[in-house]
């Protein structure tokens, strides 16, 4: 039977997922999201994963999909999940590089909020970077 404090696990799980593979693929999520941070002038970045959102990119149902992979994996009911935040900070940038820290935030129906931070080093997108952020930021209809 799952507990909600598993729901930590599945904070940990994401941002686990989502640096440790950030440095292998060149067209991954996270170096996309770190590049339309600086690209828009801003150090942060702020993705609804639960859903709320009518108007979705590509980058968030990504990562709602692997929301929901993680509750099923561990068998965690999904109306458990009242609220789920992606947050991306720019720390610096060097070159085709930049350090980045992400925290993933679920807060629960008891109210609570588990989430995990963790920082990597990710490569921007370089070719063909302004139709993949098209792509991939502007929402699709």
């Amino acid at each position: 039977m799952a507990r909600r404090i598993e729901l930590e696990n599945v904070a940990d799980g994401m941002t686990g997922h989502f640096v440790r593979d950030a440095g292998w693929e060149q067209d991954w999520i996270l170096g996309d999201l770190a590049r339309a941070a600086v690209l828009s002038g801003s150090s942060t970045l702020r993705l609804d994963l639960e859903g709320s959102d009518r108007a979705a990119t590509r980058d968030a149902r990504i990562l709602r999909a692997d929301l929901q992979r993680h509750l099923a994996r561990r068998r965690i009911p999904s109306e458990w999940v009242v609220g789920a935040t992606l947050e991306l900070w720019v720390l610096a940038v060097r070159g085709r590089r930049a350090q980045v820290r992400c925290r993933i935030s679920i807060a629960d129906d008891l109210g609570r909020v588990h989430a995990s931070t963790r920082s990597t080093a990710v490569g921007l997108p370089r070719f063909g970077l302004v139709s993949r952020l098209a792509r991939r930021l502007i929402p699709e209809r």
